[in-house]
């Protein structure tokens, strides 16, 4: 009794029941992730090494993106999902995770919504960060916003390539149609 005061009085107990939460949440995290990553398993053709090197690289990432590895690993699960080529995975899905942070849309709405525009148009995979620059440069020069922007595109993508209009012109036209109150149907 004597002792268990004194480390009370210590604030030992506290010290260790922090300690504890700590490792707990830790714990959590690292479950989070494993699961999140069985989801990329799950729409990717990865290897298991493909795997685990991605793994890596979305760890390394969320050092400098503000997002949890466990939110980036869902953004490249959606991009496996939208048949992103394996190669082009952790790009698409920086710049998805970029507009996640940086604009008015979710990550998991801009990956979609752009990786439909990119199929409708025949878009490039290696373009997909200058689309996601255009957008947020004319969400910040125009009276609208990104996910405005991204859903009128979207929506006139396939009319606009009909008629041979490329996608700088289709972001512009969106941004500027936007910008007078006009929205997707």
């Amino acid at each position: 009794d004597a002792l268990a005061s004194a480390l009370a009085a210590a604030g030992v107990v506290a010290t260790i029941k922090e300690i504890a939460e700590a490792l707990r949440e830790a714990v959590d995290a690292s479950i989070e992730f494993e699961s999140a990553m069985a989801g990329v398993a799950k729409t990717t053709d990865l290897t298991d090494d493909e795997l685990a090197e991605m793994g890596a690289q979305i760890k390394d990432l969320t050092l400098t993106i503000p997002i949890t590895a466990s939110e980036f690993a869902q953004i490249v699960e959606i991009a496996g999902q939208l048949g992103v080529a394996k190669n082009y995975l952790i790009d698409f899905s920086t710049v998805m995770a970029n507009l996640g942070v940086s604009t008015n849309m979710t990550a998991e709405e801009a990956a979609t919504m752009i990786a439909q525009f990119a199929s409708i148009t025949g878009m490039s995979t290696a373009d997909y960060e200058r689309l996601g620059s255009a957008i947020v440069a004319l969400g910040n020069k125009f009276a609208t916003n990104e996910k405005k922007i991204t859903d009128m595109s979207q929506g006139i993508a396939g009319a606009a390539t009909n008629a041979d209009i490329a996608e700088p012109d289709i972001l512009a036209l969106s941004a500027a149609v936007t910008s007078l109150g006009i929205e997707a149907q």
